[in-house]
């Protein structure tokens, strides 16, 4: 499998979760989700979202019962080879299964949209991170394209003359890459 690691973009750190899909033979079947806990060194997780027994054989055949897992990858912070584990317990017993990643240096999105007139999409990166530090322009908005904000409220509508009180403002398509690009 190959991940993708964190990266700065937006004015922030953006942390894309990647969905990782482990096919597993001879694994122990019929268990939940509370009972595996995948790994990538000391205090990094991933999160289980499912286990499905995709194929269960006979307790007289052996080497053919198929297991699913699939987790959400933690984000991970430099790209490379890296060693996730499979930690559980089946019929009193610990077991644990290793597996490599290759995690790769994504496209950096913020430079490639904006050499291309674009700001980048946080949403659908973050919402389907890529599969390759390939860049496409998919992951990046026209701005021109956008509607024209849109003041929808502002509280309070009046204050002191001296000013120094908090207003609300709720806009609507404001194209905003980070809180430090805003300027009132």
């Amino acid at each position: 499998a190959a991940l993708d690691f964190q990266l700065y973009g937006f004015g922030q750190i953006v942390k894309p979760r990647n969905t990782v899909s482990l096919m597993l033979a001879n694994f122990p079947q019929g268990l939940l989700t509370s009972t595996l806990l995948v790994s990538f060194g000391n205090s990094l997780y991933g999160d289980i979202q499912s286990v499905e027994d995709v194929v269960t054989c006979s307790a007289k055949n052996s080497n053919c019962n198929l297991t699913r897992v699939i987790f959400s990858a933690p984000s991970l912070s430099s790209p490379g080879d890296m060693t996730g584990q499979l930690h559980g317990a089946a019929g009193g017993r610990d077991f644990l299964i290793s597996f490599k990643i290759h995690v790769f240096p994504p496209c950096d999105f913020a430079s490639f949209c904006a050499a291309n007139a674009m700001i980048a999409d946080a949403k659908r990166i973050l919402q389907n991170p890529t599969s390759s530090s390939t860049c496409d322009v998919e992951y990046c908005i026209d701005t021109a394209k956008l509607p024209d904000p849109e003041l929808i409220s502002l509280f309070p509508s009046e204050g002191p003359a001296s000013g120094g009180g908090t207003v609300v403002l709720s806009i609507r398509n404001l194209a905003v890459v980070s809180s430090q690009t805003l300027t009132l």
